[in-house]
C-alpha cells in the first residue's frame, strides 16, 4: 500500500500535506493518505481544489486551506511534510516550512 510506504517516513507530532484531497476524497479507503495522517498526527492540508476541499470539511475535517503548493502562506512549521499528490518542489518546500517546531 503506497500510504503505508509514506508513514513510514512521517515524523509528528504536525504535518503539512500538501494536495491533502488526493484527486478524490475518499475517507473510506486506506489508501487515502490525509485520513490515516489525521489517525496519527496534527495536520494541516492544503489543496488547490475548493470543490474537494468543501467536501472534506462537510465530512468534518479542519484545517483545510485552498491554496496551491508553489505559493501558499501559513504561519507556522512543520515537522514533516507529505506530498504524495503535489507536483510542487519539496526541496522548496523543506526551506520554507519545514524546520523546529515548539509544541
Amino acid at each position: 500500500m503506497r500510504a503505508d510506504d509514506i508513514l513510514q517516513f512521517v515524523e509528528g507530532p504536525t504535518v503539512l500535506d500538501v494536495g491533502c484531497a488526493g484527486h478524490v476524497v475518499q475517507p473510506e479507503s486506506k489508501e487515502w493518505l490525509h485520513g490515516r495522517l489525521r489517525a496519527q498526527f496534527e495536520v494541516t492540508g492544503i489543496d488547490i481544489s475548493q470543490e474537494n476541499i468543501s467536501k472534506m470539511r462537510g465530512l468534518g475535517f479542519d484545517d483545510l486551506h485552498v491554496q496551491s503548493a508553489d505559493s501558499f502562506a501559513l504561519d507556522r512549521k512543520f515537522n514533516t511534510s507529505s506530498l504524495e499528490n503535489s507536483l510542487s518542489t519539496s526541496a522548496t518546500l523543506a526551506r520554507s516550512w519545514l524546520g523546529p517546531v515548539n509544541t
